[in-house]
């Protein structure tokens, strides 16, 4: 079977495929099924680790895995976006439709999925601000960092391209300033830096918990498909060898 190429930003979003992760841009296979690698944050550093991936696995197919910010003020944390098309400002890209479709079969019914259009941001969105001013400028219900840059070099080579995104941090919610101070572009989390953040501004620790909480809530919502995709069950239509089953023996989403 040929592989599937997985790719998430940080090392939070990948440890539920395995506990020791490679360095950044290190892709791992895990089966015959199934290469990951942990890009880092941002377009340069998604595109980057994409090609080094596709050298390393041949792989036939994309996703790009992990959490995503809501601009749409009904998404709450934990749902899972599927979206049809991810958007940046000189481009669209849309995502394979029977594959989209398999997955979502896979979980119909064990948490809410969503499918509008992502939008790609350059920067990170830490504000409910600068997520309503997004929000009124783009016709997206969500956002991240890195799908588009992956989903150009889907397009580029001809792969089929899925996103898999679990909603991580809500319209109404803020990244505190002392989590996006102690974050590298790695995707990695000092727990001095957070720490030493919030003994300058104590009044951070709320938004802290509550992204905590969300967070929290969207990993429980991938672990199921995570299973799945170790299962080898995730590949697109056109790849898988048999029918994928549902996650009704999974953990429930």
């Amino acid at each position: 079977m040929n592989a599937i190429g997985l790719i998430a930003a940080t090392a939070d979003e990948l440890r539920m495929f395995a506990r020791r992760l490679p360095p950044p841009g290190t892709p791992r296979q895990l089966n015959e099924h199934l290469w990951i690698v942990r890009s880092g944050i941002g377009a340069d550093a998604a595109t980057a680790a994409a090609e080094r991936l596709l050298d390393a696995a041949g792989a036939l197919a994309l996703i790009s895995w992990g959490t995503a910010g809501a601009l749409a003020p009904d998404l709450a944390a934990g749902d899972l976006l599927l979206p049809h098309r991810v958007i940046r400002a000189d481009d669209s890209f849309a995502t394979d439709a029977r594959w989209r479709a398999q997955v979502q079969s896979m979980v119909e019914g064990h948490c809410r999925i969503r499918t509008g259009d992502l939008l790609h941001s350059p920067a990170v969105v830490t504000t409910v601000q600068a997520k309503r001013t997004l929000r009124t400028t783009h016709p997206a219900i969500a956002v991240d960092m890195e799908s588009a840059a992956l989903a150009a070099r889907a397009r580029q080579h001809g792969l089929p391209f899925l996103v898999v995104r679990a909603i991580a941090d809500p319209a109404d919610g803020h990244i505190p300033p002392a989590v996006s101070a102690a974050i590298d572009g790695n995707g990695q989390l000092s727990g001095m830096r957070l720490l030493a953040g919030l003994c300058r501004h104590p009044g951070e620790l709320p938004g802290l918990r509550a992204l905590a909480r969300d967070f929290a809530a969207a990993r429980r919502t991938l672990a199921p498909l995570a299973a799945q995709a170790l299962a080898g069950h995730l590949a697109p239509p056109a790849h898988a060898a048999a029918p994928a089953p549902g996650i009704a023996q999974a953990e429930s989403c």
